[in-house]
Order: C-alpha cells, then structure tokens, then sequence
C-alpha cells in the first residue's frame, strides 16, 4: 500500500473522518468541561470546613455515653430450629389429620437430627413417622435416618431391629431390602 492509495481512500471518505474529527473534539471538550466543574468544586471548599471544632470535657461525656436501649440477645440458630420444632408439633396437635403430618413429622425429625444434634427426639419422631404413616411415599428414606439416629446413641441392637424392619417391609428385590441386608452384614 502506497502513499497514493492511502490519499486517494481519504479523499473518498473525507466526510467520514471530518464526523470522526468532530466527534472526538466534543467527546475532548466535555471531559474537560467535567474536569474541571469537580476542580472548581474542590476550590470553593474553605479550610474551616475540615477543621473539628474543640469540645468541652462535658461535651465529649455526654457524645461518648448516646443513650441506647439495651438489645435482646439475638436467638442463635439452635434456638431458631427448636423454636420451628415447637411450632410443627403445635400444627400436628392443632390438626392430627393434616394431610401434610408425615411430611411435618419427618421435617421434625430431620431438623432434630441434623441441625440440633438430638438423636433421641429425631428417632421418636421417626418412628411415629413409620407406625402412623406406613404407606407414606416418603417412608423408605426414613428407615436409613432412624438407623442413623441410633447408631449415633450407640444403641446397636435397635439400628440392627431397624434394618431387619425395612427387610420384612420392602420385597427382596428392593434397593432398600438389599441395603439393609448388606448393613446386617448378610
């Protein structure tokens, strides 16, 4: 590409970089136009705006001591979960034949295994899940969870009862027959 060509291509299209040219000198002239609004600002700020006024020893007392109401300590999450507990067994006493009861049992449970700890209490609520509720689709799942629950309370014989159940519960094809029979170690 030659010097001639490149003339020859401007001269085609000059009208496109005078565009160009005015663009950027408007684009120029507001940025400085910004610039130096913010430069202005900064001159019209007078000294004795940064300066803190002395305070009296009284003064400080009284700024240092605001008067604030003491706060409740926050509930922590234990105390969140127990309190949901408490409010799912109110839902199952006001109305035992809730549809949603091994739904809300097994919430009970769960929450009782996983977020407080309470084996115990998730085991009892499982097993009202399986006598109450023994069709429920949900029951397979609660077999392995009541196992859980009493292994973690060291009571061996009871997790061994559980997996014997889901054996006599579920045909001997079953993903959940098999499971207990290679748990019971047969």
């Amino acid at each position: 590409m030659n010097v001639d060509s490149v003339k020859s291509a401007l001269r085609d299209v000059w009208y496109l970089v005078l565009l160009l040219a005015v663009i950027v000198v408007v684009m120029f002239h507001k940025l400085l136009a910004q610039g130096g609004d913010a430069q202005q600002a900064q001159r019209n700020v007078s000294p004795a705006q940064f300066v803190k006024p002395r305070q009296t020893v009284a003064q400080t007392q009284e700024i240092s001591e605001p008067a604030l109401e003491p706060q409740a300590p926050r509930p922590t999450e234990q105390d969140q979960t127990r309190d949901l507990v408490a409010e799912y067994q109110k839902r199952l006493d006001e109305n035992p034949r809730d549809p949603d009861a091994p739904a809300v049992l097994n919430a009970m449970a769960n929450l009782s295994k996983q977020k407080l700890m309470d084996y115990k209490a998730a085991a009892q609520y499982y097993e009202l899940l399986i006598s109450g509720y023994p069709d429920w689709e949900g029951i397979a799942r609660v077999y392995p969870q009541l196992a859980t629950c009493y292994e973690r309370m060291g009571d061996m014989s009871s997790m061994q009862g559980v997996y014997k159940r889901m054996m006599r519960k579920f045909a001997p094809e079953s993903q959940e027959y098999l499971y207990a029979k290679s748990e019971l170690g047969m």
